[in-house]
């Protein structure tokens, strides 16, 4: 709830009072917060404006159609969980949102164009309307995959890119640093007899060899670079990666690796400019890698052409796709 408030704050709104909607929290369970049911929200009228944080949908319903003293409802729940404040934060500093208007003039087409803005607008308003791409994830409609790929797909999971890919690729080199999910994809490269195609590597991708701190999320889908994680894991750079094993092509580079994509290209740097893969590259796990990676890229190498995917209604699965 403290994110909560920071982030009204921040846009120059001081709540009134706040309050937890639950038909079975007890008042006195809180200092803090005023507690009300759902029958009671239906005659609370006393505010103008109501904005909710609540990831129940049912909430939101009953909101906006009961409270009829308020002027707007604002569910803002993902966003504030998300994103914190970080991208208002960037469109109201002059630097930070000149590169962004770079980045906008930078995309190849409209459409990338139009959803860049879009998810900017959607991180600081709220709401669970996201715009979607049409296509499927990785896959952008506009881009060649030519047959016989090497690929390098970091944050491998439990082989469904591999998977995906496998009739694109000559060979696939899956990165997965997380133990109980790297014996899901080697289980799952033996199911879909794989073996011969995609080669497995538990390390993570970073923008140099060397160790770091790993932290293993409840959801199986989330692992995460961070400075006091639970476990050490290696690492290594794409560069160094490709040179010590040889790769003489890499063709299409596919990283979704939890905030560590930065990093990531970093550490790729070479082998993007000696062999311009295809890029598929996650732009939503910092706030700020909507703008930093398309960016480094059009820098490394202005000929690439960048397109913008997004394909949840949330704030997640926003992808940069990039082409020379």
């Amino acid at each position: 709830m403290e994110i909560a408030i920071d982030y009204l704050k921040l846009m120059n709104i001081n709540p009134y009072g706040v309050c937890i909607v639950d038909d079975t929290l007890n008042p006195n369970d809180s200092t803090s917060f005023y507690s009300i049911s759902l029958e009671e929200l239906k005659i609370f009228k006393k505010l103008k404006y109501a904005i909710l944080f609540s990831c129940n949908k049912k909430h939101y319903e009953c909101a906006s159609k009961y409270l009829l003293g308020f002027e707007t409802v604002f569910p803002m729940d993902s966003v504030v969980l998300y994103d914190k404040g970080e991208t208002l934060k960037a469109v109201s500093q002059k630097t930070e949102l000149k590169r962004i208007r770079q980045v906008y003039e930078n995309l190849s087409d409209d459409e990338s164009k139009n959803l860049f803005l879009s998810v900017i607008y959607r991180r600081i308003v709220g709401g669970e309307y996201f715009p979607q791409s049409s296509y499927e994830q990785y896959l952008h409609p506009k881009i060649c995959y030519p047959k016989q790929m090497i690929m390098i797909d970091g944050g491998a999971y439990d082989g469904d890119t591999a998977e995906q890919f496998a009739t694109y690729c000559q060979t696939i080199y899956s990165f997965e640093p997380s133990t109980a999910v790297y014996e899901s994809l080697v289980q799952n490269i033996k199911k879909n007899c794989l073996e011969y195609k995609v080669k497995p590597s538990k390390v993570g991708l970073w923008s140099e060899n060397g160790e770091a701190d790993f932290s293993t999320i409840i959801d199986q889908g989330l692992h995460l670079i961070i400075d006091d994680g639970n476990e050490t894991i290696p690492v290594t750079s794409i560069d160094s990666f490709v040179e010590s094993s040889g790769i003489t092509k890499v063709d299409f580079i596919k990283l979704d690796i939890e905030g560590a994509e930065y990093n990531a290209i970093l550490g790729g740097r070479k082998t993007i400019l000696n062999h311009s893969p295809i890029l598929s590259i996650c732009l939503y796990h910092q706030s700020k890698h909507l703008w930093e990676i398309p960016e480094y890229i059009h820098t490394l190498n202005p000929s690439y052409k960048l397109f913008i995917g997004h394909h949840s209604n949330q704030p997640y699965e926003t992808i940069m796709y990039a082409t020379v």
